[in-house]
This record gives C-alpha cells, structure tokens and sequence, in this order.
C-alpha cells in the first residue's frame, strides 16, 4: 500500500501547476520528493527503534489513533470534542490564549486521524502524505530563492531541499515541519505580492498561514511582524533599506514596552521567562546545558546574552557525545561557520549589497534563534529548532560562494 501511495503521489505532483512553475524538471522534482520521503521514513524508524518510546512523534500517533476510532464511532464527537473538557480562562485574552493552546496541542493529532483512515493506522503511510504537503512548502520557498538568485539556482536547490539537519526535521511529523509550512506560505505570499494591500485571495492565504504559525509557535510569529512590515514598507514605499530596517525594530522595542506598562501580563521578558520555566519544568534529558533562570531584569538578559549565543550557533561541540548524533550535526555547524567565516572574509562587499527580502528573513531568523537560545536548556531540542531557519542564512552564503561554479571550474 504504501508504495502503490508512493508511485501514484511521485506520478501526480511534477504534474501540478505550481510545481510545474518553480522550473524544476519533473525527474529533479521527483527525486527530490523522494529524498524527502526516504528521510522521513527513516525519522519514523528512528523514533519507533531508537529513540525514546515517547517520543514527541509516536506520541502525536498514539493519540491520532484513538482519534480515529472516535471518528469511526461518533463523527460528530470528532469535531466537537476538541475544545471540550477544558477549564477555559476568563476573559478574552484568556480565551484566545486557550484557543491557541488546544489547536496547537490538538491540531495535528486531528489531521493524523484522518490520514488514519487512508493508511489503516501506518506511520509510515502518515509520513508519505505529511510530507507530500510538505513538499510544497519547499517549493515554494524553492520558487522565492530561484526568483532572487535566478543565475545561481544551484544555492536555491541545496539551502531549500538538501541542507541535512533541514532535511530531517522539515521531514518529520512534528510542529517544526507544520511551522516551515506556514513560514514559506507567509514568506511567498509576501515576496511575489505586487499590490500594496495584496489580494483578496493572496491575503487570506496569508492570514491562514500566519494563524496557523501563530498557533504553533507563537513567538516565532511575533519576531516575523516586525521583518515583513519592514520589507513591506521598503517595497512599497522605496524607503532607504537599512534605515527602514533599523526603525521598525526600535518601534517593536517601544511598542513592546509600552504594553508591558499597560498590561504586565503582555510582559515580553516576562513570556519569555515563562517559556524558558516551561522548558526546564520538563526536567533533564541527555542533551541539558546549564541555563540562569532568566527573571524580567534587563540585567538578566544582558549577563546570559553570551549563554544564549553560545548555546543556539556553536551548540553541539564536536566532543559532546550526550547524543549518538551529535557529532554529525556538530561537524554540519562546523562546516556553516566556516562558509560563513570564509565569506566575509573574501566576500565583504557582498554584504552591503544584500536583497531587502533577504535582510528581512536574516533578521527575523536571527532574533528567532536568539530567543530559542535563551528559552531551550538543551541542545538536541536546539537542533531541531533551529533547522527550520537554516536555509535562511545560508542560501545568500551559498550563493555568495557559488558551489557550482567552482565544482565545474575543478573537474
């Protein structure tokens, strides 16, 4: 079954439309789809063998799978039950909060039930059609870089489709891969809009992802507003670049103030806290790295500034060896930073000369980054977290370098 599903899906997407326009060749678009496939299988291996039994994905299956038997005994409970047997907050920030809460715990195991009923309750199965959806996401992220570095689409093939750690994590059943959804909907949608306010049809899809994002990690859905709005007003207003950059942000720090005067409980360093509280409430894994409760000082932020740097870009050390796998993505940040290091010092000026949608997804992977340092105590869960933003950083790296160009110089 699974490989009938297999050869019918590896049929049908090279046929689409929208995969059809990214200009991939339909034999490249299979291969890669079924790269990511054989990748997520393997995910799905791993958790079922190796890794520990409840682990984040078997967990989101088991309990897919008394979905399913609930669908098939009582439909309507199905749909209702979802915000059901919750002691809701009071008040309307509470209710939204709880809203977000249960889908984002929820959401998931609802569209896994469903899949159920196509797979007969086969991870493996669950896998092939997450990741066929998922598959869109890459190229639309494919579809934006090819669009910017339309002389050098190689970098656009390697940071969208075959970074590893990218790979294995936008290729799993988990929040990450549902988050790179979401981030590459909001950044197409945001990059090939040509009208000011959008259309209506692009500005609902937008709002979708956006809501979705902002159910599954919310933060990540704060730090994206004030690095779209800023493009947005460069690209429509022919504002200077990096001064349009620079104020936006320093109005998100005044704004973010302000409300924390208004209402305490919108505290940013106070969620922030909080988050990090919630992380270390889970308790002690293989991975653990020593983290200062963060309290809402500025002082506290600025004396755990460097933990957190540490922690989120130079994270795992290729001598830690908590995680058998360690050591193959430590070697796979060492080679980053040495692209990186290699191209400010060969390429400077290509720095100054960067595209403003690119300063806007660099930012906003950064400030990202910064917040998993200082909210994350462990590096493994780091890992998988920062994967996502990857192709962000290092697609303009790769195409500052241009790979391809000195392969086919050397052969």
């Amino acid at each position: 079954m699974f490989f009938i599903y297999l050869g019918l899906l590896s049929w049908l997407l090279p046929k689409i439309p929208f995969i059809q326009k990214s200009g991939l060749k339909k034999g490249e678009a299979r291969l890669l789809f079924f790269l990511k496939i054989v990748i997520g299988c393997l995910y799905c291996w791993l958790s079922i063998h190796y890794y520990n039994p409840h682990n984040d994905m078997l967990s989101l299956f088991r309990d897919s799978q008394i979905e399913t038997n609930v669908l098939l005994k009582s439909p309507g409970d199905f749909f209702t039950n979802i915000f059901s047997n919750y002691p809701w907050r009071a008040g309307p920030a509470g209710k939204i909060y709880d809203v977000l809460y249960i889908l984002n715990n929820n959401g998931i195991i609802k569209v896994l039930a469903l899949f159920n009923l196509a797979s007969f309750n086969n991870i493996y199965i669950n896998s092939l059609f997450f990741n066929s959806i998922s598959f869109f996401a890459h190229i639309a992220l494919y579809r934006v870089y090819a669009h910017l570095y339309s002389s050098n689409k190689f970098a656009a093939i390697v940071g969208c489709f075959l970074l590893p750690s990218f790979l294995i994590f936008s290729s799993t059943i988990l929040k990450d891969n549902v988050m790179f959804m979401a981030l590459a909907g909001i950044l197409y949608g945001f990059y090939f809009s040509n009208k000011k306010f959008f259309g209506a049809g692009k500005l609902i899809f937008i709002i979708l992802c956006f809501f979705c994002l902002l159910v599954i990690r919310n933060y990540v859905a704060a730090a994206l507003v004030p690095a779209l709005f800023a493009y947005w007003v460069h690209k429509f207003y022919s504002t200077q670049k990096v001064k349009t950059f620079v104020w936006a942000y320093l109005a998100t720090g005044a704004i973010l103030i302000l409300i924390s005067f208004i209402n305490p409980e919108l505290n940013a360093a106070k969620i922030i806290s909080n988050k990090q509280k919630e992380f270390l409430e889970i308790g002690e894994v293989n991975t653990q790295l020593t983290t200062d409760s963060l309290h809402y000082t500025v002082k506290d932020y600025l004396s755990s500034f460097p933990s957190a740097v540490n922690h989120v870009f130079l994270r795992p050390y290729l001598w830690e060896k908590a995680a058998a796998d360690s050591i193959f993505f430590a070697l796979e940040l060492c080679f980053y930073l040495f692209l990186l290091i290699f191209c400010i010092y060969k390429y400077p000026k290509k720095f100054t000369q960067i595209h403003p949608f690119v300063l806007c997804t660099v930012l906003f992977s950064l400030s990202v980054l910064l917040l998993i340092g200082y909210i994350v105590p462990a590096y493994g869960a780091i890992i998988r977290y920062r994967s996502i933003f990857l192709p962000f950083l290092l697609i303009p790296i790769i195409n500052m370098i241009n790979l391809k160009h000195i392969i086919y110089k050397n052969i």
